[in-house]
C-alpha cells in the first residue's frame, strides 16, 4: 500500500497547477512521567486548501518508543500508514480520499511509550522531510516542532 500512495502522490504532483498554497504543520508540546504508555502527541493542521495526500518524518528522543498513529475526525476515512526507520525516526504516510478540509486542528495522534528509565528533560520532537499536496495546489508547509517534557 505505501506504494501506491507514493505514486499517488507523484501524480497528484505533477498534475498541480503552479501556485503554491502556504499551509502550517504543528506538533503540540507534551509532558509524561517515566514509563508512561500510550502517551498522545497532537499533530495539528493549518490549511486554507483541502490536503489529500502527505508524508513526513518525525525525529524523536531514544527514550519514546514509537507505537502508532491515531487519526481525528479531521481526516476521515484515511488510509495511514507508518515506518520506524530508526529507535529515534518514524515516517507517517497518509492518504485521505475525502481529504482534509480546510481548517485548523489536530489531524492525528502520535502515540508513544516513555521508557522506565527515561532522564528527565526537554526532548524535542521535529518534523522533516514533508510533502503535503492536493489535486489543484502545490502546498508548501510552515513547520512548528513541538517538545516532550519527561517529568
Amino acid at each position: 500500500m505505501k506504494t501506491n500512495i507514493l505514486v499517488i502522490a507523484g501524480v497528484v504532483v505533477l498534475a498541480s497547477i503552479a501556485f503554491a498554497i502556504t499551509i502550517g504543520l504543528g506538533i503540540t508540546n507534551v509532558s509524561a512521567l517515566a514509563g508512561a504508555t500510550n502517551v498522545s502527541v497532537p499533530v495539528t493542521l493549518n490549511n486554507s486548501q483541502p490536503v489529500a495526500i502527505f508524508e513526513f518524518i518525525v525525529n524523536h528522543s531514544s527514550y519514546l518508543a514509537f507505537k502508532g498513529v491515531e487519526p481525528t475526525p479531521r481526516m476521515p476515512n484515511a488510509t495511514i500508514e507508518w515506518q520506524n526507520l530508526s529507535t529515534t525516526q518514524v515516517k507517517v504516510s497518509a492518504f485521505v480520499p475525502d481529504n482534509i478540509q480546510a481548517g485548523n486542528g489536530t489531524i492525528m495522534n502520535l502515540k508513544f511509550d516513555v521508557g522506565l528509565l527515561a532522564v528527565p528533560g526537554i526532548y524535542d520532537v521535529k518534523v522533516g522531510n514533508e510533502l503535503f499536496v492536493n489535486a489543484n495546489e502545490t502546498l508548501t508547509l510552515e513547520i512548528t516542532n513541538g517538545q516532550f517534557t519527561i517529568l
